[in-house]
């Protein structure tokens, strides 16, 4: 599925098309490069799965938990993460064996630990206000 030259205010169309994944997936894996509106898009998926608290990046502390209609949410952005020790370390592999949904920015550094049917979204950038946006299944 492809998104071409969607302006930062339709990201709920892309929110909208991954919450209906929902039913078979919990896992989604965003690769895209530094600056390119990840958690900007994560902030809109969350807005759109119901979740009312403030949305902040989890940069600092790897992972922010919130409260969505659906399931508990976990927004994790593993970008310092050197190894998959580290991630081990911080309860990864129990996150995402729990069957809440997880929300991934920088997975290539533990793509070891996915499960085999994470939704990957890569991301685009076309310009300062517009992004594509692949989702692989």
């Amino acid at each position: 599925m492809k998104f071409e030259s969607i302006e930062l205010a339709n990201l709920d169309k892309v929110a909208q098309a991954l919450k209906h994944l929902l039913d078979k997936h919990t896992c989604f894996a965003f690769n895209a490069p530094m600056g390119s509106g990840k958690t900007t898009f994560i902030s809109t998926f969350l807005k759109c799965l119901g979740v009312e608290e403030t949305i902040a990046s989890p940069t600092f502390g790897y992972v922010k938990e919130y409260h969505s209609d659906f399931d508990t949410v976990y927004h994790f952005d593993v970008y310092r993460l050197e190894n998959d020790m580290e991630a081990y370390d911080i309860g990864m592999d129990e996150y995402l064996a729990s069957g809440s949904i997880c929300l991934i920015e920088w997975p290539e550094k533990i793509q070891n630990l996915l499960p085999e049917n994470t939704v990957w979204i890569d991301i685009q950038v076309e310009d300062d206000m517009s992004r594509t946006f692949e989702i692989i299944l």
